[in-house]
């Protein structure tokens, strides 16, 4: 499983145990794994996982995890979305012509939810950052609220689980920003779905995958267990989770990755599958070059000292024949 670790053990422990009891002759453990490529999910070391989209499709899937369930969020929801928003006072009805020239502010630049998603809309718009717009990372969510109310940039970028959960928690006050409309699209209807405004097209959020080595019978047992669970439970709201649900199709998350990802080269996307392969790669071409060189300094050294030996051993010639002559 992949996520954050604190409080980790807090939050599923609860799941485990209840998992393990209504699963007879088997043993329910959930165990924190740094990185979605770890070396211990593609060496069969889990069962099933827990990733985002994008990381299963990268990382769990060309291993030959498959889908098992969809976790949901957003008032049992299992979608997820960008969410670009502006000051309402300046930009009451905002369109995509506003964020030109733009500087927006986000939590993380690197995540599926919501920066990819929103980064393929740009790259549909034209719109190519550090040219059209600009972007500043912020510490956290609530920043990027505050910095847009305080004007200290043009708009934020949050996803649209980061939306509800502050709106939820009365940290938004929807009377003060206004919320970029999402773009026409294929699959509009898709959209409605979501019940919080959004700027980009839905995707999956958090999938539960089960390795290649787990039957489908087994699955089937575990998924319809968590299928019936009421996301009111004890052990549901301990995880933060409101609900699991059958695997979405996963086309338009793929579609999205590879239109986001199409000019990165080679190396770029092997490392995002497998980041410890290239580190391995690169070391052991550091380490080769680092020999090389040490080699080739040796054997200058190891020249020079055989040649001021020949000389050495030379002279001492010459000088004894010298000494004997006389």
């Amino acid at each position: 499983m992949t996520g954050p670790s604190k409080n980790f053990e807090k939050k599923w422990t609860p799941l485990q145990h209840y998992l393990s009891d209504a699963l007879p002759g088997y043993t329910i453990k959930f165990e924190y794994v740094e990185n979605s490529r770890d070396a211990y999910v593609r060496k069969g070391g889990a069962d099933f996982i827990i990733f985002n989209a994008d990381e299963f499709i990268l990382s769990a899937k060309p291993v030959g995890f498959t889908p098992a369930a969809m976790l949901q969020g957003i008032k049992f929801i299992e979608i997820d979305a960008g969410v670009i928003f502006f000051r309402k006072d300046k930009y009451p009805d905002p369109t995509w012509d506003d964020l030109k020239g733009a500087m927006i502010s986000s939590r993380t630049i690197s995540t599926f939810h919501p920066w990819l998603v929103t980064q393929r809309e740009f790259n549909e718009q034209g719109y190519e950052e550090g040219k059209d717009f600009y972007v500043l990372d912020s510490e956290s969510v609530e920043d990027v609220f505050y910095e847009v109310l305080r004007a200290e940039v043009d708009a934020g970028l949050i996803s649209a689980r980061d939306y509800s959960r502050m709106q939820r928690h009365g940290v938004l006050n929807l009377d003060s920003i206004s919320v970029l409309p999402c773009p026409e699209a294929e699959g509009a209807e898709f959209c409605s779905r979501l019940p919080v405004p959004h700027s980009t097209r839905v995707y999956p959020d958090r999938v539960m995958g089960k390795a290649p080595h787990i039957s489908d019978a087994l699955a089937e047992k575990l998924t319809s267990i968590l299928f019936l669970m009421d996301g009111k439970a004890a052990e549901m709201r301990a995880a933060q989770v409101e609900g699991f649900v059958p695997p979405l199709d996963m086309t338009e998350v793929e579609q999205c990755l590879a239109e986001v990802y199409k000019e990165e080269s080679p190396l770029f996307l092997l490392y995002e599958q497998n980041p410890q392969l290239v580190f391995a790669v690169l070391i052991i071409l550091v380490g080769t070059v680092a020999s090389t060189i040490i080699t080739r300094q040796l054997n200058r050294r190891l020249k020079k000292a055989n040649r001021l030996v020949r000389q050495s051993s030379l002279a001492k010639s010459e000088f004894l024949a010298n000494m004997s002559h006389e």
